[in-house]
């Protein structure tokens, strides 16, 4: 399965963006391997209109069966849904890309 999740930064140790369609970065993780991972610039972050839109149609042409993030409105995560993709919002706030990997394991999408 391929997840992505939204990031500050380009690494393990950045912390998770709390929403989903302004997050400056996506961490794309293969979670067969765990080690098949790198960071995708977010085109869209910066926009105004109709920027979940598009960060959903960028997410799912990055073949991306799930997000992990801390804030999606359910707007979007219908617009996700309809694009084959799952979310997880984490409980935790601040969390290293790392350590929302760990939480990810056992979660189920909402």
């Amino acid at each position: 399965m391929i997840i992505a999740i939204s990031s500050k930064g380009r690494n393990l140790d950045s912390t998770v963006y709390p929403n989903f369609d302004k997050a400056p970065y996506f961490f794309i993780v293969n979670t067969e391997t765990w080690y098949d991972h790198h960071p995708v610039i977010n085109p869209f972050a910066q926009r105004t209109k109709r920027q979940a839109d598009m960060t959903a149609r960028f997410i799912s042409d990055s073949g991306v069966h799930s997000i992990i993030t801390e804030k999606c409105c359910d707007r979007d995560i219908d617009t996700l849904k309809t694009k084959g993709i799952s979310v997880y919002r984490l409980k935790k706030h601040n969390l290293t890309i790392r350590e929302a990997i760990d939480e990810f394991s056992g979660k189920s999408p909402t």
